[in-house]
């Protein structure tokens, strides 16, 4: 969006205001994490062609608003609480470690279905590098 400011794709923040005219949201004001600083994010026009000779342009936001992040989204990163499914999710050496450790208190934390055997995955070369 903005290479000068370092606003680049997957950069995370808060929606702070919708601009409106004519009864219409023209930009998104968004406070970005990394940057602690907030931008006004307008729409983009982007053209799609449908089949040959079809053209159709939308007017969109180039925001994706969520709510959840993955684990390794959440790696690198501290946050101020968590809610971690460890079901059969679990799929990869360290997750539940990255997951419950980005949290700044431990009070923040909430388990969903959590399973005991993906809490002490391991990786056996690093296990046995260890050693």
């Amino acid at each position: 969006m903005d290479v000068d400011s370092s606003l680049f794709n997957d950069a995370m923040g808060t929606v702070k205001r919708l601009i409106y005219e004519f009864g219409k949201i023209t930009a998104v004001d968004v406070l970005f994490n990394s940057l602690n600083k907030i931008f006004s994010i307008k729409t983009v026009k982007v053209d799609y062609e449908l089949s040959p000779g079809v053209f159709i342009t939308r007017d969109q936001f180039p925001l994706c608003i969520a709510y959840a992040i993955s684990i390794h989204k959440l790696q690198g990163i501290r946050v101020d609480g968590v809610i971690v499914d460890l079901g059969t999710g679990v799929f990869s050496d360290g997750m539940a470690y990255v997951s419950l450790c980005r949290t700044r208190k431990l009070c923040n934390v909430r388990l969903i279905d959590p399973d005991p055997s993906n809490l002490i995955m391991y990786d056996s070369c690093t296990w046995k590098e260890y050693n």
